[in-house]
């Protein structure tokens, strides 16, 4: 959670070396897991929620379509700041972003 507002180098050694002892541990699924709960744009009912009737409201095709981009900016502006961050922590990334994306 804490990592959310402080990415400080510190920090994601100590996140790192967590995330390696749990995939030693267990094959880390449970930290993977915990990790992806925690993404509140993938994850959030409220988000989704709130996004699903801003579009249902729209009251034209353009205004639809703005609506769709502007989620579809939002969500690919996440995807771009957990892509730079998985690195950091898990030791197998690209598992986590599948799942993440899944």
């Amino acid at each position: 959670e804490e990592y959310a507002t402080n990415r400080s180098g510190a920090l994601v050694q100590s996140m790192r070396a967590s995330a390696e002892s749990m995939e030693w541990f267990s094959g880390g699924g449970a930290v993977v897991q915990r990790h992806i709960a925690s993404r509140a744009i993938f994850m959030d009912l409220e988000l989704v929620t709130r996004d699903a009737e801003c579009l249902a409201n729209a009251r034209s095709k353009s205004d639809a379509l703005r609506e769709v981009e502007r989620v579809s900016e939002q969500v690919l502006s996440e995807v771009k700041a957990e892509a730079a961050f998985l690195p950091l922590v898990f030791p197998d990334a690209d598992r986590v972003m599948a799942l993440l994306l899944e």
